[in-house]
């Protein structure tokens, strides 16, 4: 599973909890460090949780997230 976020703790806490249930985790501090995992590995897992209340940062985010899923498709 692919954890993407640039709050280096966000993503670290969520990496814990994933690895904890189990789960396999990659994780990327950028946008672009996230597409060219992805390039890399189309096998990834791809979810987007929107935290974020500030709606620019949600904007970005999802925009990163869609082109995750294109590039994963």
């Amino acid at each position: 599973m692919l954890v993407i976020d640039d709050d280096r703790d966000v993503a670290d806490a969520l990496v814990e909890l994933l690895s904890w249930a189990g789960y396999q985790t990659t994780v990327a501090h950028s946008g672009a460090m996230a597409l060219r995992l992805v390039a890399w590995d189309g096998g990834l897992t791809v979810f987007d949780i929107a935290a974020e209340p500030l709606a620019e940062l949600a904007a970005a985010g999802a925009k990163v997230a869609g082109s995750v899923a294109e590039l994963a498709a």
